[in-house]
């Protein structure tokens, strides 16, 4: 079973209660013998399954409403902090487009598509 390894930094003033500066943690897992291939080992015990689909579900609908909002104008008031997050979001539907196996063409098509029946209403 793992262990957590906890490192405090406290300080005691002279007739004072200890406070806590510092908290830091570190997992641990003892054996009795260490092979090399434990050591380059990067993570233990990874997710699975379908709790990992849900986990990657949720982190890219988050990722989607960090997108700062842009106005009517289609370059109006965009600044370089906001193109970057707009890059960083084209590039995050562009991988799950094809992680989905969606043509990027077809993209295209559905996000002007969209873009236009909005504007009209």
């Amino acid at each position: 079973q793992d262990l957590l390894l906890v490192f405090t930094l406290e300080v005691q003033p002279v007739g004072r209660l200890p406070s806590v500066l510092a908290r830091t943690s570190v997992p641990i897992w003892p054996k009795a013998a260490v092979a090399p291939r434990d050591l380059e080992k990067g993570a233990r015990r990874l997710e699975k399954g379908g709790r990992v689909q849900k986990k990657r579900k949720l982190e890219s609908f988050s990722s989607i409403n960090k997108i700062p909002r842009m106005d009517s104008n289609e370059d109006a008031g965009v600044n370089e902090t906001s193109r970057t997050a707009l890059e960083t979001f084209a590039e995050e539907v562009i991988q799950r487009a094809q992680k989905e196996r969606i043509p990027i063409k077809i993209l295209i098509e559905c996000v002007q598509k969209l873009h236009d029946n909005k504007s009209i209403q």
